[in-house]
């Protein structure tokens, strides 16, 4: 290994590290993989940071990038072409970011009113201490919320998707396909009721 090899923190299961592989994928990078643990503790992982514990990590020598909207930056800079921006709109792109933070939150929300009672003691409690705004023992009252929510983002998606196109922004993806990829990908892979709630949108089925 050398001092600009690409090496990611990460676990498979976590949406935001989902991100990060399709960013190298598009870059078609080589890079080196570092498995971490779903929960605390994570020693290794939070010595490299400076007390960091989310996932995914990209070290780059004695550098290391600890958020998704930081790793895409700096993985365009170290490898420009082919670029995630389409002509330039990288402003439009870069501010997806939040807005599948908000599509992320109603599919959160879900899994923890479906199926948190079911996890197991450590994973339920690593998990209560991660999401500290969200009342567990109460959430089961904000699922039809959470699942309209859920139904609304990814209608949008199919809508711009309706004209034939790809990808969202054309015949190529780019960050903003990353972007919202994650939150289908996570709900589909963890809850049933997602495939029946979102099956008429044939364009985002297409498109994933």
């Amino acid at each position: 290994m050398n001092e600009n090899d690409l090496i990611l923190h990460h676990y498979d299961a976590s949406p935001f590290t989902q991100k990060t592989l399709r960013m190298l994928g598009i870059k078609a990078a080589n890079w080196f993989s570092v498995e971490t643990p779903m929960i605390m503790p994570k020693p290794d992982l939070v010595a490299l940071t400076g007390g960091y514990r989310g996932t995914p990590v990209l070290q780059i020598g004695a550098d290391v990038y600890i958020d998704n909207q930081r790793i895409a930056s700096e993985l365009e800079t170290r490898i420009p072409k082919p670029s995630f921006f389409k002509n330039g709109e990288q402003g439009l792109q870069m501010a997806m970011i939040k807005w599948s933070d908000a599509f992320f939150r109603p599919g959160l929300h879900m899994i923890i009113a479906l199926q948190s009672k079911r996890w197991p003691e450590e994973f339920a409690a690593d998990r209560r201490a991660l999401f500290p705004d969200i009342n567990f023992d109460t959430i089961e009252k904000e699922l039809p919320y959470a699942r309209s929510q859920l139904r609304a983002h990814a209608d949008l998606l199919n809508t711009q998707l309706q004209d034939g196109r790809k990808f969202l922004l054309g015949d190529k993806p780019t960050l903003a396909d990353i972007h919202a990829f994650s939150v289908p990908w996570f709900t589909r892979s963890t809850m049933l009721e997602v495939n029946e709630l979102l099956e008429d949108l044939e364009q985002l089925s297409a498109w994933e």
